[in-house]
């Protein structure tokens, strides 16, 4: 495994849904997208369907529309 070194520090946007972190994690045999706001700490948490990229993306883009 490479080395990536420490993590970056990211400063605090400007403004909300600038900024945003996301990972797929899983939990208890289900997998999850967690989508995080840089600015207002705000986070959302879905289960997935399964793994797919288009499964991820319809995901992606019912959190953004709202």
């Amino acid at each position: 495994m490479t080395d990536i070194g420490p993590m970056s520090i990211q400063e605090k946007p400007d403004q909300p849904w600038v900024t945003l972190g996301s990972d797929i994690f899983h939990y208890k045999d289900k997998s999850y997208l967690i989508v995080v706001d840089y600015y207002s700490k705000y986070f959302e948490v879905h289960e997935l369907k399964n793994l797919s990229v288009e499964c991820t993306t319809e995901l992606f883009k019912s959190i953004f529309s709202r």
